[in-house]
């Protein structure tokens, strides 16, 4: 029978922290960057997203302050992954703005994909 394991965080920034090397090292394309210090400010003022003609967020706003640990609640189809997906830009907010360590995400897509990670 299945037996899920225990995930230990330690081992988990272990992982995070260990260098690039072999095969991977020079794979193309990737960009070499310092590691993220894991504290993340994030800020939604007013958010709204739109899928096709269905309003998915309505003027959320919020903050969670670099190095608090937050959850993001709510049932099925409430936002929670569309929120995340703004953040990290894969998704184009109709209106309000995003803000990962006080810049907004459209300025630069790949600085809030990196803070984040």
């Amino acid at each position: 029978a299945f037996a899920p394991r225990p995930v230990r965080h330690g081992r988990l920034q272990d992982v995070s922290n260990e260098e690039v090397d072999g095969e991977h090292a020079n794979f193309p394309g990737t960009v070499a960057r310092p590691m993220s210090s894991g504290r993340v400010r994030l800020e939604a003022d007013k958010l709204a997203v739109t899928r096709g003609d269905k309003a998915v967020l309505k003027g959320i706003s919020f903050s969670v302050a670099a190095g608090d640990v937050f959850g993001l609640l709510g049932g099925n189809g409430a936002g929670k992954s569309t929120t995340l997906l703004s953040f990290l830009v894969f998704l184009d907010p109709a209106g309000g703005t995003v803000r990962v360590n006080g810049a907004p995400v459209r300025d630069d897509v790949a600085a809030p994909r990196h803070a984040i990670a």
